[in-house]
């Protein structure tokens, strides 16, 4: 897996087979600021099965939270010393 951020906001995530393939892409952008938090407002999701990929976008608009996210979520961070680990599905 291949994520991609950009200022702390998420740009891309991509999958790759074992044998490094793409299986799929997804893009993230066009991003607002509400109630100190940047949503993603357009989201494109690829995914590779043959010679054509499908594409999903998705836009979102007027964007209302329902509720405050608590501080330990909205401000966590992956710890530097965490070991990620490789998993087959």
């Amino acid at each position: 897996i291949n994520v991609n951020l950009l200022a702390d906001n998420l740009i891309s995530i991509e999958v790759l087979n074992l044998k490094g393939k793409r299986i799929s892409k997804t893009l993230y952008s066009d991003y607002v600021y509400i109630d100190g938090l940047n949503y993603p407002t357009f989201i494109e999701a690829y995914q590779y099965k043959d010679s054509k990929p499908i594409i999903e976008q998705i836009r979102f608009t007027n964007i209302m939270p329902d509720q405050e996210f608590p501080d330990r979520i909205r401000s966590f961070r992956i710890p530097s010393d965490v070991q990620i680990e490789e998993m087959k599905w």
